[in-house]
Order: structure tokens, then C-alpha cells, then sequence
């Protein structure tokens, strides 16, 4: 009686973290967004989204506006230029954590504009291609990151594995226990 109890015991354990599922660390909540439109000569409107939700009071979004450098450069006086006219900009959010403002750039080529939400810790970042005067400037894919985001996955799941090698555990003890039990009570004897 007492090997069926542990052995059901084992199985139920078993079965509950097989099962049981996973709580949630803590919601998931929009990320904030960031996008750049070019409207000609030097200026470019930079729509932000979700910066402060759901903390709400109190956030301010600094902007952080980079110059990538003229290509060929690598630490050369040129460079240390162009990394030095960073531009920083701060922005209160409205009620919904969105904010559009018209920025003004120094310099061609690449440009980086990096938004951080304080004190949510949102981030969102894009580049674009300034061309200079009287070009049309090319976008590329922002990037959003920030205090709720879920985590990149990598690598398989291991969820089905775990659940068929728990089964065959269960099914290898109830087996070991309840199924010895029958050759004992019918007398078969061992020679020797």
C-alpha cells in the first residue's frame, strides 16, 4: 500500500511540473516606436510612440541625434569630428507617450537617432541616409527595445521532450512497482 501511495505521489508531482505552465515574470507592454521622415534640405520629423506607457507621469524622451562617419575615415581627426557633433534633444511625451518634433542635421550620410524614454528605460533607434542637398533621404529599420519587451527566442523548445521523457518515467515506475507485484503473489520460485 505504502509503494502505491509514494508511486502515485512521484507520478502527481511529476505531472503538476509537467503541466503547471510558467507565470508570467510581468506583462507585456507596446514598445516604443520611433520613425523619420525627410522633409527636404536639413530637416526631418521624428514621430515617437509608446515612450512612458504604462508608467505614465513624468517621462521625458531624450534624442540622441549621430553622425556615422565619411567613409574610409577610421580614427583620423575627421572622425572625431563627426562623432562630435552629436546632438541630444529632450521631449515630454502626451498622456499616450507619443511626441513629433522637426529635427535639423549638421551632415550628410549616415545618421542615427536613438530615443530613451526616462525613467521607463523604453529605447527605439533607426537610421537614415542623409543626402545632402536636394537628394531624397533613404530609411532603414528601426529597432525597438525598452522595459517589457520580450526577450528574443533562440534555440528549440524543449517543452515536448521534457513532457515525453516525464511519461516515460511515470510509465517506468508504475511499471517497476505494480508490475513485480503479480510474479511474487503467483509463487514463482528463482533456482539457483
Amino acid at each position: 500500500m505504502s509503494r502505491r501511495l509514494i508511486t502515485g505521489f512521484i507520478v502527481i508531482v511529476f505531472a503538476l511540473l509537467a503541466f503547471g505552465g510558467q507565470a508570467a515574470a510581468n506583462p507585456t507592454y507596446a514598445s516604443a516606436t520611433i520613425s523619420v521622415t525627410f522633409n527636404g534640405g536639413d530637416q526631418y520629423t521624428v514621430t515617437l510612440g509608446n515612450f512612458g506607457v504604462p508608467t505614465g507621469a513624468d517621462e521625458s524622451i531624450n534624442l540622441s541625434v549621430t553622425y556615422g562617419a565619411p567613409s574610409g575615415l577610421r580614427g583620423t581627426p575627421a572622425l572625431a569630428a563627426a562623432v562630435a557633433k552629436a546632438e541630444s534633444y529632450t521631449f515630454v511625451p502626451d498622456t499616450d507617450g507619443n511626441h513629433t518634433a522637426v529635427v535639423h542635421v549638421t551632415q550628410s550620410g549616415t545618421i542615427y537617432f536613438t530615443a530613451t524614454g526616462h525613467p521607463s528605460g523604453k529605447t527605439a533607434s533607426t537610421s537614415v541616409v542623409h543626402p545632402g542637398a536636394g537628394g531624397k533621404a533613404a530609411t532603414a529599420a528601426s529597432q525597438k527595445s525598452g522595459a517589457g519587451d520580450d526577450l528574443a527566442t533562440t534555440g528549440a523548445s524543449i517543452a515536448g521532450p521534457v513532457v515525453i521523457g516525464v511519461l516515460a518515467l511515470a510509465a517506468g515506475l508504475a511499471l517497476l512497482f505494480f508490475g513485480t507485484r503479480g510474479v511474487r503473489r503467483k509463487g514463482v520460485k528463482y533456482q539457483q
